[in-house]
């Protein structure tokens, strides 16, 4: 599976069936990507930023709360060297 049907996945298994991701989800995957986030640093966060809110958003979390935990959790990998 590539990455972005990797990453793409992580976040649909976390909403409700009828769910589609839009283009700023995409962008945002992308973007990762492109930084070279690791798979499984964006799906740990993923799974972490649904955790946090418990709920809250219906399982519709904004990209914004994703893209914020998906780079605090980047920098803080890349601040350890691993």
């Amino acid at each position: 599976m590539n990455y972005v049907a990797e990453v793409a996945a992580c976040i649909l298994s976390h909403c409700s069936k009828e769910k589609l991701l839009g283009a700023e989800v995409y962008a945002a995957i992308a973007e990762w990507e492109k930084k070279g986030v690791p798979s499984e640093l964006v799906r740990a966060s993923i799974d972490e930023a649904f955790l946090d809110t418990d709920g809250l958003y219906n399982g519709n979390l904004p990209v914004a709360l994703i893209k914020d935990v998906v780079m605090s959790n980047f920098k803080s990998w890349l601040a350890r060297g691993t």
